[in-house]
């Protein structure tokens, strides 16, 4: 505390309504008025928050660098005691190589020393070998704190490459003591500037934390002791850091998994009801006919929609045990393997295939018995062999089974004929067409098994010839799983393998090494 006199605090407090007016240097007037009042204070006592790292810390993040992702962390705490943050939570391992960019007191310092560093890390790093240092290969970290970031020029393009770079080769970065816009300004470099695009996660649990939360693609909040704040700006809300692993590696990667194959289904069984019409076309002499009764075509989406909408919110390639247990499994999505060029061109392919198929055997294979048919007989018949076709494509892509997705199959495809049926009983032009063309036997022995099931063969086809030639880690994972479970299962139910009471088990099963994959 400080005592003050009527005259002091009067003198005081006219010179900080001055401080406080001036135009310029203000924030310097302010802090030095602010100083004179905190000068020669007697000191009452001193109370201290704990502030510790949480349960599994230093587990989740060597679990995040095995998954391949890189790991920043940025901090208000001062250097020396985010480095040792950074040691106890297996950021910085011991034989790891510190490049230090901090302690600089002017631009020019700053700019040297960053292209010091960005010369020295260009000149000496190779990559997925890592930092030759003295013909020892060491991983790189960089330190850095905000009074020497403050000198960084957002508008200087060799600085941007060069912190940039830098970052990339590193094991992980270590920003201390940064203000929260300083924060936010590192995370808008990388989502920014990053080639090819990098996504971005912030994580904090202080109101400190919420500007980078805000900028980052995604952005996740922990309730914690300082508040709320982080959780209410954040995307997703944790109780605890040790929730990100699960939030990350697994529902994550699900996720993506799920939502890439629903968009490409999505665009394939458009394609493949667009190009039978468009074939079609040239036998209606390019008149816009359509083989398909107008409410029947519009139940396209209908028809096939339960089944993908489950497959989007249940299907999982890989358990979450197995997933934990082998976090380089995430590079899944964060290669996004099931979006890339070639991804999209396969299945615009498979869609053109799917199409041709399904136009040949119907067109051409049975085109003799279609003369006797109606044009909404013929064009039913089509349109129930294609949706069939896709409901098996569906099903294929599916990695597990449940009652309830049975049971969404069966109420798909059995909802499909008995919408036909209320068509053909309340419309003039489709009167009574589906009820006479369910009697027919092409109908089921053709159109509703045998061009789907026949078409599913390119599929199966396809999934053959990776499987066998040229194996994607994906499916190199999925293996891998299944023959950890038939290890146990043959260990368990085989009573040659079990252990004896009292005894050690007589057989091992061989550890799997995920990075060979």
């Amino acid at each position: 505390q400080k005592k003050l006199t009527t005259e002091q605090a009067t003198n005081w407090l006219n010179d900080y309504k001055i401080a406080a007016a001036s135009l310029n240097n203000r924030s310097e007037n302010l802090a030095k008025v602010a100083a004179e009042l905190e000068s020669n204070m007697d000191l009452l006592g001193i109370t201290a928050i704990e502030d510790r790292l949480q349960d599994e810390v230093p587990e989740v993040i060597a679990d995040l660098a095995k998954a391949g992702i890189v790991l920043w962390m940025l901090t208000g705490d001062k250097e020396e005691t985010a480095v040792n943050i950074g040691r106890s939570c297996n950021l910085l391992l011991q034989d790891t190589k510190l490049f230090f960019v901090a302690r600089l007191q002017s631009a020019m310092d700053y700019n040297l020393r960053l292209e010091e560093v960005y010369l020295d890390i260009t000149k000496n790093y190779q990559q997925n070998v890592g930092y030759n240092d003295n013909g020892q290969i060491k991983e790189v970290a960089l330190v850095m704190d905000g009074p020497s970031f403050k000198y960084f020029d957002e508008k200087n393009l060799d600085q941007r490459k060069w912190l940039l770079t830098i970052g990339q080769s590193c094991r992980s970065v270590i920003a201390c003591r940064l203000t929260p816009i300083q924060k936010q300004q590192l995370v808008a470099l990388v989502k920014k500037d990053t080639v090819p695009r990098a996504t971005t996660l912030s994580i904090g649990d202080g109101a400190n934390d919420v500007s980078m939360i805000r900028e980052a693609d995604v952005g996740v909040g922990i309730f914690g002791k300082e508040g709320r704040q982080a959780a209410n700006n954040a995307d997703f809300a944790i109780g605890q850091f040790k929730f990100l692993r699960r939030l990350l590696l697994v529902h994550g990667r699900w996720n993506y998994s799920r939502q890439a194959r629903v968009f490409l289904y999505c665009m394939h069984k458009n394609m493949v009801i667009t190009l039978t019409l468009f074939w079609y076309s040239y036998f209606a002499a390019v008149s816009g006919t359509s083989s398909y009764e107008s409410w029947v075509y519009t139940s396209f989406n209908f028809v096939l929609g339960l089944p993908i909408i489950f497959f989007g919110i249940m299907d999982r390639d890989l358990t979450d045990e197995f997933v934990l247990k082998h976090p380089q499994v995430y590079s899944t999505g964060r290669k996004n393997v099931y979006l890339t060029v070639f991804a999209l061109s396969s299945w615009i392919i498979n869609a053109i295939i799917y199409a041709v198929l399904i136009c040949i055997l119907f067109y051409y294979s049975v085109g003799e018995t279609f003369h006797s048919y109606g044009l909404y007989s013929m064009g039913t018949t089509v349109f129930v062999g294609m949706c069939n076709a896709l409901q098996l494509k569906v099903a294929f892509l599916q990695h597990q089974w449940t009652k309830l997705q049975a049971f969404i199959y069966f109420i798909s495809v059995g909802g499909m004929l008995l919408y036909n049926i209320v068509v053909a009983l309340t419309t003039d032009e489709y009167w009574y067409v589906a009820n006479v063309l369910y009697g027919d036997t092409v109908f089921w022995l053709f159109g509703f098994f045998s061009v789907p099931l026949f078409t599913i063969m390119v599929d199966v086809f396809s999934y053959y010839l990776e499987y066998t030639f040229l194996p994607s880690k994906e499916l190199l994972y999925y293996e891998t799983e299944h023959i950890d479970d038939y290890e146990k299962d043959f260990l368990t139910n085989n009573a040659l393998f079990k252990p004896k009471s009292n005894s050690n088990p007589v057989y091992s099963p061989p550890s799997v090494e995920m990075k060979a994959l």
